[in-house]
């Protein structure tokens, strides 16, 4: 799989609410929400904002990632 580019600040993280999200980034989201779930997944508050990292590191914004888990 190829992730695009981070389209977060500075590159920081995916940004998953849009039109045109990559089916690949959408995936990764949803494994971060399982590790998240199964106690798996890491947070970085190194700086602002904070992001949430699944096990493959791929970074997303907590927020998005709880709007994503309501539609389950």
């Amino acid at each position: 799989m190829s992730l695009p580019k981070r389209d977060g600040v500075n590159g920081r993280y995916y940004l998953i609410h849009k039109p045109d999200t990559s089916p690949d980034v959408l995936a990764e989201a949803d494994l971060c929400i399982r590790d998240i779930l199964d106690g798996a997944a890491r947070e970085n508050h190194s700086a602002y904002p904070t992001v949430v990292r699944n096990h493959n590191g791929t970074p997303f914004l907590p927020d998005q990632l709880l709007e994503r888990l309501d539609g389950w």
